[in-house]
């Protein structure tokens, strides 16, 4: 699983702000200080403190020449930890076909006219 932004939650792990970055805690709890060469488990602490938690994105396998994935908008709390579940859908024959044209475009095999 990959780290895809923080969270913060209630008492009950109701979700207040997601994502949740460094300037949201700096701005909601300016008695925080944070020194640049802070450790990633310090700065965790400090998270935990305040109720923010790190998030990981789900692992997934997705073939991006004949699929595409959409990440949930929305973390979920699964045995403890705040995971992004993703949806991997095929593509359509038509949606296919564009990929190999942006992409044959994108290297210059195709000009703007599709020649």
């Amino acid at each position: 699983m990959s780290f895809c932004g923080m969270i913060k939650v209630d008492e009950d792990n109701n979700i207040i702000k997601f994502p949740y970055f460094i300037y949201d805690l700096l701005a909601n709890y300016p008695e925080v200080i944070v020194d640049k060469n802070i450790s990633i488990e310090e700065m965790n602490k400090i998270y935990a403190k305040y109720s923010i938690y790190p998030v990981h994105e789900e692992s997934f396998t997705c073939d991006e020449s004949k699929q595409k994935f959409t990440p949930a908008e929305t973390p979920v709390l699964v045995d403890g930890a705040w995971i992004r579940k993703v949806t991997v859908e095929n593509l359509t024959e038509e949606e296919i076909e564009k990929r190999k044209i942006t992409y044959k475009m994108s290297v210059g095999l195709l000009d703007e006219n599709g020649e």
